[in-house]
């Protein structure tokens, strides 16, 4: 039987409110969709909120990188990749502090592995 990591209510609701404050251009925000649906395939988050945590861990990459997310639209295959674990890595440092409990963090390390992997196929599938 595979455990689902579990979230912090209160948490889960910040990210859903964050994200239907925000403005994103078209193709942020279709990023940010995608991104979602591929995540709730392994992790028990409404949509909403995933969104929210996505858009959370794009703005901390921009900010850190000095970087606009719309710029990376066209970059390399190789590239991409980075970025997204990049982004994975932000997400998954903010996701750790929302477990309801510390010990599910292996089962929320594995499910956003398994996502990433996911996401790498669709980019090189994506560059074919």
């Amino acid at each position: 039987m595979t455990v689902k990591p579990e979230f912090v209510k209160g948490e889960i609701e910040r990210a859903a409110k964050d994200y239907e404050k925000i403005t994103l251009a078209q193709e942020q925000r279709d990023k940010v969709v995608q991104i979602a649906r591929i995540l709730n395939r392994y992790l028990p988050i409404p949509e909403m909120a995933m969104k929210g945590f996505i858009s959370r861990a794009i703005r901390d990459w921009q900010v850190e990188k000095k970087t606009n997310f719309k710029e990376t639209i066209s970059w390399s295959q190789n590239r991409q990749v980075n970025l997204t674990k990049e982004i994975f890595d932000i997400m998954k440092s903010t996701l750790t502090k929302s477990l309801v409990k510390p010990e599910q963090e292996p089962a929320l390390n594995k499910a956003l592995n398994d996502a990433l992997e996911f996401l790498k196929e669709i980019i090189h599938d994506h560059n074919q």
